[in-house]
């Protein structure tokens, strides 16, 4: 499947998880509030070909797509990861299908870690995108 492709169908699913499990809707406008810390969160694709699904998310856009999710107030980081890890499996999930219509593929176990925010400028591949005027990035590296 053409590089092109792969990427159109990956902003599809990410999109639609967003909108339709989260209540969130990204937009593409550089007036993006970066903090100093974000949640890099990880998940891995055995396919035909072996990637790593990237979201880069701030601190602040996290703890509203935990509360969407959950539909309830949330303050604790631990909770906030633990709705990462799912929004992850779910683009990844949706994603395999999509790219391996033969479910030959696998996930990995999804990841989240706290990055310095300037180095989202490291990821050439990265797409950002404004939700709430929070930065939400995303990008889809070799493994």
């Amino acid at each position: 499947m053409p590089e092109r492709k792969i990427w159109e169908k990956f902003q599809n699913v990410t999109f639609k998880i967003l909108q339709e499990m989260f209540f969130l809707f990204p937009e593409e406008n550089e007036d993006i509030n970066l903090t100093p810390k974000i949640f890099d969160v990880k998940i891995s694709i055995k396919s035909e070909t072996k990637m790593i699904l990237r979201f880069l998310i701030s601190e602040r856009l996290a703890q509203v797509m935990a509360e969407n999710f959950l539909g309830e107030t949330i303050s604790s980081e631990a909770e906030i990861k633990e709705v990462l890890k799912e929004f992850v499996n779910m683009v990844g999930g949706n994603f395999i299908s999509l790219i391996d219509p033969n479910s030959k593929g696998s996930l990995g176990l999804p990841q989240v870690f706290k990055i310095e925010a300037k180095k989202i400028n490291e990821i050439s591949s990265l797409k950002k995108f404004n939700i709430e005027g929070e930065i939400f990035g995303f990008a889809i590296e070799g493994e």
